[in-house]
């Protein structure tokens, strides 16, 4: 049996901006696919078609099709499981975007998958070969992820991922997060509780890697202290260069700060979203993101020769056409030189959209739009115009440096 899993690319006339900025970055594959295809049984032909390196050409035969994306990929993943279904293919759709618009997805598949689907996919292929394939497969509990297999980051090989712009050194060692922020969707998708893989598990994964630099992509690698503090000091004899996507907190630790730059780290994606208490508030991210301490710990971070790459967000409800400045001001007070500027996006499925849709605020529901590039609500204090015309101008500045840093960079 062919099954061919695909991971959906971006529709270039919608999305410029991101595909420029992409360009700009290291970029690592998600791991959604290459889970399925770990767990697919080994006497099925599987394989991965990812179209961060280039959009589909040929349709390939197979017996099966599954697609997974994000939403700002959903409309490219209805279209290509519409033609694949007209040519007789049963396709299977998951991911998180199915899952929380499952009403939607099912219009466009044969079977959809709701929540983790590592437990779910074998039960369906099982189901698939003998002519019983469900609707509707639903997982009920939390997946044990250290019972999963090492994902098949080899099947995503391309020339998104060579150096030196793409690194397949990307792994997951925890799963889930407890905190409650009012525009995200990782708790509905992955629960609240946090979730971890034994060390020794996560070493063997390290031991198999072609190494340089290691990228975990876990929502906050220090979501546990004592785990992290106990995986950096496995790590430490390694001699591994790493980053991860990280609270600020780790900065109020001492010790889980010196072991991180100890132990290989050299950078950290840092959500800061907003310099404004109003809007830290607004978002229940307060208890996570101490603005007061925010200078202090990027110095102690920074002290360590460790980067920050920060993440900012526009468009919250204190936010006026001052934001941008604003913004600017502290990263040059901070000497911030990586960033992440996006537009605040009330993603389907998340608390944020359904107050905004009970407000009568979402004025764009094409889901290529929900890129963090585009405006699809109405801002409380600008205009959608003005929140736009912003973002652009102060992105454009943002992303040119970055740019041209790039340049510099591989060019040295």
């Amino acid at each position: 049996m062919k099954v061919l899993l695909i991971f959906p690319g971006l529709n270039e006339a919608e999305h410029q901006t991101l595909i420029a900025v992409l360009r700009a970055r290291v970029r690592n594959p998600f791991l959604g696919l290459p889970y399925i295809a770990a767990v697919t049984p080994s006497n099925i032909d599987v394989e991965i078609i990812d179209e961060t390196n280039g959009p589909i050409r040929d349709y390939k035969e197979a017996d099966l099709v599954g697609i997974t994306g994000m939403t700002l990929q959903a409309n490219r993943m209805y279209e290509i499981a519409d033609i694949y279904r007209s040519k007789g293919i049963p396709v299977v759709l998951g991911g998180i975007h199915v899952s929380l618009n499952r009403e939607e997805a099912k219009n466009h598949a044969d079977s959809i998958v709701i929540g983790e689907g590592e437990e779910l996919w074998p039960i369906l292929l099982k189901d698939f070969e003998l002519n019983s394939l469900k609707p509707v497969y639903q997982q009920s509990h939390l997946v044990d992820i250290d019972k999963l297999p090492h994902p098949r980051v080899d099947l995503c090989d391309g020339v998104a991922y060579r150096a030196p712009k793409g690194n397949l050194n990307t792994m997951m060692i925890t799963r889930g997060c407890p905190n409650d922020c009012l525009y995200c969707c990782t708790p509905e998708m992955f629960g609240r509780k946090f979730r971890t893989r034994t060390l020794d598990n996560v070493i063997a994964e390290i031991s198999k890697l072609q190494r340089k630099f290691v990228f975990f992509p876990d929502d906050n690698i220090i979501g546990n202290p004592k785990y992290a503090k106990d995986l950096f000091l496995r790590i430490e004899p390694l001699k591994l260069k790493w980053g991860a996507q990280c609270s600020i907190k780790i900065a109020e630790s001492p010790e889980l700060l010196d072991l991180a730059a100890s132990s290989g780290c050299t950078s950290l994606y840092i959500g800061f979203e907003t310099v404004d208490f109003k809007n830290m508030t607004y978002l229940n991210k307060s208890p996570v993101n101490n603005i007061e301490k925010f200078n202090d710990n990027i110095r102690k971070i920074h002290d360590k020769g460790i980067t920050i790459n920060a993440s900012f967000m526009v468009g919250l409800e204190n936010d006026d056409e001052s934001v941008f400045e604003n913004i600017n001001k502290f990263m040059e007070i901070n000497n911030i030189v990586s960033t992440a500027l996006n537009i605040l996006t009330p993603f389907p499925g998340t608390r944020l959209f359904e107050i905004y849709n009970s407000q009568n605020r979402i004025i764009d529901t094409n889901w290529d739009h929900y890129d963090l590039f585009h405006v699809v609500f109405k801002p409380s204090k600008m205009t959608p115009e003005q929140l736009a015309d912003g973002f652009k101008k102060f992105a454009g500045k943002i992303y040119r440096d970055l740019y041209r840093r790039f340049l510099i960079e591989i060019s040295s």
